[in-house]
């Protein structure tokens, strides 16, 4: 449904453009926590299982955790196209709301 309303605010029409912005500025900020908490949930089973294997994962987890810089790149690529294409989306709309008046 998402999809068929970003082909249709492609095509121009402004109430599909007007529609798929105000969902992204709603629903990025729910999709971050949702993100957040599924981390969580992992650290505390990656825990749990280390408990269970008869270590302590306070004495593991001391050693610090640092993603590949690899990873690291491709995060901050991702993040920096996630940003343009946010910021070319809510020009887009301003450019339309313009027209209109």
């Amino acid at each position: 449904m998402f999809r068929s309303l970003c082909r249709k605010a492609l095509k121009g029409d402004n109430a599909a453009l007007r529609r798929v912005i105000d969902l992204m500025l709603t629903l990025e900020p729910v999709a971050r926590q949702q993100a957040e908490q599924n981390t969580n949930r992992k650290d505390e089973d990656w825990r749990d299982f280390v408990r269970r294997c008869g270590h302590d994962p306070d004495a593991i987890s001391d050693r610090p955790r640092k993603p590949s810089p690899k990873m690291e790149r491709i995060n901050k690529q991702a993040a920096a196209m996630a940003e343009e294409e946010r910021k070319r989306l809510i020009r887009k709309y301003q450019d339309l709301q313009r027209r209109r008046t």
